[in-house]
């Protein structure tokens, strides 16, 4: 039982991670499109 638990913490912790990297990616190609725009 705790070790099912625990995955479940780590998929959770997965998650957010992965959504905090798609996340960091889309604010990334916010940024090259602005500079590509400003130039």
């Amino acid at each position: 039982m705790k070790k099912d638990s625990a995955k479940i913490i780590d998929f959770q912790a997965y998650k957010n991670k992965k959504r905090q990297s798609e996340v960091d990616r889309s604010e990334l190609l916010d940024l090259i499109r602005r500079i590509v725009t400003t130039k």
